[in-house]
């Protein structure tokens, strides 16, 4: 009679566990939503900090997307992408999308980032480079620069020839030359050798300096 009680209370336990665990959440989350709308933005960022440790709950994100569009604190806008980034759903990205075109740079640059956690590299690149043209603060272009260049594939160098051909900014030619030659495919070879004459010294130096690395190592690979 004891062993057919235990075993019946053991199956009573693992049936209402994941119960009591689940209606906890659901409470949880309560809290945190009622949290969001306090006016103390330190109640609003410890709220954020704690749905960001709920992962894989479509109704958190729809929380975030909903705080994000009421936030008016940008360091706490900033917190709501880095957490909707690992959330990667459908809502959440078309919320970072928003963000790109934020009028605090701060959070179009965090914006950039979070599309870096994404897996269609083609799109988002496609995307950050029409965002690449308007967008008029350098350090928001090299995060472009950056973002797509870890993509370390083709759909990386039309952002990185727009970098390239920056003018104005070494820093951002600079680092398209280094994006390009970690690629180090045909297409990016190309690409350099485009420059490979230009009126910047250092960039001209650089940029011959990586061609005929390349070009030994292909004569390299013949023999």
């Amino acid at each position: 009679m004891k062993k057919y009680l235990s075993q019946h209370f053991f199956v009573f336990v693992l049936i209402f566990i994941p119960i009591f665990v689940f209606c906890d959440e659901r409470e949880d989350i309560r809290k945190y939503v009622s949290s969001l709308k306090s006016s103390d933005a330190k109640v609003r960022l410890a709220a954020i900090e704690s749905l960001s440790r709920i992962q894989n709950n479509p109704e958190v994100v729809d929380i975030l997307v909903d705080a994000f569009k009421q936030e008016q604190d940008n360091y706490l806008k900033i917190q709501i992408l880095e957490v909707l980034a690992i959330q990667k759903s459908t809502k959440s990205l078309e919320c970072i999308y928003s963000a790109l075109d934020d009028t605090n740079p701060y959070v179009r640059q965090q914006a950039v980032i979070s599309l870096g956690y994404y897996n269609d590299e083609e799109k988002v690149a496609n995307i950050l480079s029409d965002i690449f043209d308007k967008e008029e603060k350098e350090f928001v272009k090299l995060t472009i620069v950056n973002t797509v260049g870890n993509m370390t594939n083709r759909v990386a160098i039309p952002v990185l020839s727009k970098a390239l051909n920056e003018k104005n900014s070494k820093q951002l030619r600079f680092l398209a030359i280094e994006r390009l030659h970690n690629i180090g495919n045909t297409e990016a070879l190309i690409e350099l050798e485009k420059y490979k004459n230009d009126k910047d010294l250092e960039i001209k130096q650089r940029i011959n300096k990586i061609i005929s690395e390349k070009r030994k190592k292909i004569e390299i690979k013949k023999k």
